[in-house]
């Protein structure tokens, strides 16, 4: 009968134990609900960008900028910078606003930091469009080479 109260104890313990270590991988940090808000209204921004004021999309950069700000080594922190030079590429688009710079700072700085991201590819590619706007064949053309470079064709 002692057996059978260790192993009931010990049962409830390892139950209790396993519980705990499930719920760990549900538990979402501050930075991943920031990415998720702020990724929602990028998507309700893009949809309806020629309504969004200047004001809400720099609001915007702001909350991608606090989600690498917390967690820069984060799952979502490459995605944050991604996003914000998009943000910049959006303002450029439709407000006609001189803001490719602050794309092209942004997109070098995933480069920069984040090297094995899978973003790489398509940083590469906004970075040779904005040279190409801004009139830097030369850039454009070394930024779409590395794109090509970075591309894993099969």
């Amino acid at each position: 009968m002692k057996f059978l109260h260790h192993f009931f104890k010990l049962f409830i313990l390892l139950s209790f134990i396993s519980l705990l270590i499930s719920c760990s991988h549900h538990i979402v940090t501050e930075s991943e609900k920031l990415y998720a808000n702020a990724t929602l209204r990028h998507r309700q921004f893009v949809e309806n960008s020629n309504s969004v004021s200047v004001d809400e999309w720099k609001e915007l950069i702001a909350q991608f900028q606090r989600v690498v700000n917390i967690d820069p080594d984060g799952k979502n922190a490459d995605n944050a910078l991604y996003a914000i030079g998009s943000c910049w590429l959006w303002m450029y688009e439709t407000k006609s606003t001189p803001t490719l710079t602050y794309a092209i700072e942004s997109f070098e700085k995933l480069v920069k930091r984040y090297p094995k991201s899978n973003l790489i590819p398509d940083t590469y590619w906004w970075l040779g469009y904005c040279y190409e706007k801004i009139e830097n064949h030369e850039q454009a053309a070394k930024y779409y080479q590395n794109m090509l470079q970075s591309c894993q064709f099969p």
